[in-house]
């Protein structure tokens, strides 16, 4: 009886996946198709309507499928991330407005940490707070157990290195930023 609860259960998520697919596939702008699309498919859209988009409206566009990806250093390599980065510039979130102002930037270099499995180190998501990468490393990603891998990472950030940053919150304020890890130096344990 569990496994045809278990197989039914399956279907009926399948069956969500395909329908946000199709609404994917017929909206009529980006910013729709990304929306629409399951968690997983948002890269894949975003990159279908790339070409077509304004250069106006790709940043927001860049960052509804990034934060909508859920995990996005684990649904595309990074490497296949960084064009669309690398063509909008520097982009912040600030609590659901998008901007493209280069003061929002940092000048000197910043401070990160990053809670992971060792093998995803050298990702783009860090945090400037080592509690909210505290967070992060206490979770496990793919049913794949703490084998004592998980650490929290740092790293000086220079300017260059930085893509975006993001603030977000209700309660409180999380920021984030996201960079470029081929231009990250030294990822170190972050001992305590």
């Amino acid at each position: 009886m569990e496994q045809i609860v278990e197989n039914v259960k399956t279907r009926l998520y399948w069956s969500k996946v395909e329908l946000r697919r199709n609404l994917a596939r017929k909206a009529k702008t980006g910013q729709q198709s990304v929306l629409a699309a399951h968690w997983f498919d948002k890269p894949y859209f975003l990159n279908q309507w790339w070409e077509k988009t304004d250069i106006k409206q790709k940043p927001t566009l860049l960052l509804t499928a990034w934060i909508g990806s859920r995990a996005p250093n684990f649904v595309w390599h990074y490497s296949l991330w960084l064009p669309f980065f690398e063509e909008v510039g520097f982009v912040s979130l600030y609590f659901g407005k998008v901007r493209t102002k280069l003061e929002d930037k940092p000048k000197e270099p910043i401070r990160l940490y990053r809670g992971c499995h060792k093998d995803k180190a050298r990702c783009m998501s860090w945090t400037p707070d080592p509690s909210y990468a505290k967070a992060y490393k206490d979770r496990s990603y793919n049913d794949r157990e703490d084998d004592g891998s998980n650490k929290i990472y740092t790293t000086l950030a220079s300017p260059d290195a930085i893509l975006a940053k993001i603030e977000t919150g209700r309660d409180y304020v999380h920021k984030a930023y996201l960079v470029n890890p081929d231009k990250l130096g030294e990822i170190e344990e972050y001992k305590d």
